[in-house]
């Protein structure tokens, strides 16, 4: 299989499918994504859920501070990727686990281990809230 882009490109049937087709995989849930990259990186998964005037309250935003959470109504469709054709084709997605354990092996390459934003180099990838920031809402919204 190949890779490109930190993602797993869909299998091809055989014979190889011809054509133009999105690669992508089926849309899954935002739970069942964080609680699949906690299990794969061995961490708890306790999720704080914000309400949108708490997470405006806490200059909380969306994308930035939240990567992949979406909630500008104009942009809700962004990540949803029609993949009809390629599973017609034969084309199948790579398991998300599989990707999650292959994107930190390679962010783990870059020197950046498990290091939070905040604790990597100016130059180094960087997204989510700081590791501060998260523990303060967690203990301010949490149960």
């Amino acid at each position: 299989m190949e890779r490109r882009h930190g993602v797993g490109v869909l299998r091809p049937a055989v014979p190889p499918a011809v054509g133009t087709f999105n690669a992508a995989t089926p849309a899954v849930p935002f739970e069942v994504l964080l609680r699949t990259v906690a299990d794969e990186v061995g961490v708890a998964f306790e999720p704080v859920v914000l309400s949108d005037e708490q997470r405006a309250v806490e200059g909380v935003r969306a994308w930035a501070d939240l990567p992949l959470w979406l909630d500008d109504p104009t942009m809700r469709g962004l990540l949803d990727v029609d993949i009809t054709r390629a599973l017609a084709a034969g084309l199948r997605a790579r398991p998300l686990a599989a990707t999650v354990r292959d994107t930190l092996a390679w962010v783990r390459t870059r020197g950046s281990d498990e290091r939070r934003p905040d604790e990597q180099p100016a130059d180094d990838l960087r997204a989510g809230l700081t590791r501060a920031r998260d523990a303060e809402l967690a203990a301010r919204y949490g149960a």
